[in-house]
């Protein structure tokens, strides 16, 4: 049977991002298609700073819109992750969706502050002679659930020692068991914090729909919003797009620290393999939880309020109301058809852009090799 698209617009933000990648893979299967990895990341970083150049123009409803393109590229990029078999691009593999990654890093709390608190019950989380794998993060996780659950809103801005938590050491400290053992740190972080995940979601009864993960990161951040500037927000934006970036090209490229070696009991390149999906994955969540920030920033700062109403009164929105602003609304600005999602630029389902993507070598050479008098 063939699959229809079953977004509406007023289900805009009762539904999941893995729901949205679905129904724009019906859109743009062809055209994604002929894309690889690499191209689709690139497309999300200019579209991110399209971003960057409607905030320092002071262009709101730019920002809205460029909001809405990068968020789109970024589905894209997941789903290219989660299906992708052919090539080097194999090598890009993300075992899970995109609403597991939130949930996972973001589990009802922000991930620093329950970093700093498992950091003071727990010295063995920091102690480099100390086991720390699956079943300790899971015992550490039951026992002190009740402890970690009570950090309900952000205190990092309150905090300083936030900005250190993930300080590579210095140069000269770059020795391999140093760097090593940063990354296992690393790891350990996120082993506690999945186990923590996996036992709240049960209470959290957490669906990951547009408007759960909205309330959810408002929740969380909304004092942060309301004290950090535009630009602030969009800077913490940009360093984690450059560090999804950053690990993207790590599952290809390995640092000599890391290579596989039994004799000295370091990681096998499948557990490599395994840290380096799951640390994209992490970088994947700060960059939706800082794209909504942003969302959360116009909303609170919106001087032209007409304009943006105006954008989504074709799509049935009527008059502007506060709560309507949303980031399924937000999607919806460019990529919102009378009924359903189309193309942004054709209007047309599935996409009917008239351009080609060159990759064969054949014809590379064709465009590259110059034309006789």
């Amino acid at each position: 049977m063939t699959r229809r698209r079953s977004i509406l617009f007023g289900t805009k933000d009762s539904v999941t991002f893995d729901q949205y990648i679905a129904d724009f893979s019906l859109v743009y299967s062809k055209v994604d298609m002929q894309r690889d990895v690499m191209d689709v990341l690139l497309n999300v970083i200019a579209r991110a700073s399209d971003i960057s150049e409607s905030v320092r123009r002071g262009q709101h409803t730019r920002v809205l819109i460029n909001l809405s393109h990068t968020m789109v590229w970024i589905l894209s990029l997941v789903a290219k992750l989660r299906a992708t078999t052919e090539g080097r691009d194999r090598v890009f593999r993300l075992p899970s969706t995109i609403t597991e990654a939130i949930w996972s890093k973001y589990p009802g709390l922000c991930p620093a502050c329950l970093e700093m608190c498992a950091s003071s019950v727990l010295p063995e989380l920091h102690d480099e002679n100390a086991r720390f794998g699956p079943s300790e993060a899971e015992a550490a996780a039951r026992t002190h659930m009740r402890k970690f659950t009570v950090l309900k809103n952000c205190s990092c801005l309150s905090v300083r020692r936030v900005e250190e938590r993930h300080d590579v050491p210095a140069t000269a400290d770059e020795t391999p068991e140093n760097l090593r053992w940063h990354r296992e740190q690393e790891k350990r972080t996120r082993l506690l914090r999945e186990a923590f995940a996996k036992r709240r979601r049960r209470a959290y009864k957490f669906g990951g729909t547009l408007a759960e993960v909205g309330s959810m990161f408002w929740s969380i951040y909304e004092q942060n919003v309301r004290n950090q500037s535009v630009e602030a927000i969009l800077g913490h934006l940009q360093e984690e797009l450059g560090k999804m970036a950053r690990a993207l090209t790590a599952a290809y490229t390995y640092h000599s620290v890391y290579k596989p070696d039994p004799k000295e009991g370091q990681a096998s390149l499948e557990d490599v393999l395994k840290d380096q999906a799951a640390e994209f994955a992490d970088e994947l969540a700060d960059v939706i939880s800082w794209m909504f920030s942003l969302m959360f920033k116009m909303r609170i700062m919106y001087q032209e309020v007409h304009e943006y109403a105006s954008l989504l009164r074709n799509y049935g929105m009527g008059e502007f109301k506060p709560g309507a602003f949303t980031m399924g609304a937000v999607i919806w600005i460019k990529y919102g058809g009378r009924m359903y999602l189309q193309c942004a630029d054709c209007d047309a389902y599935p996409c009917a852009c008239p351009f080609t993507i060159y990759r064969t070598d054949e014809r590379v050479d064709q465009l590259l090799t110059p034309v006789e008098a």
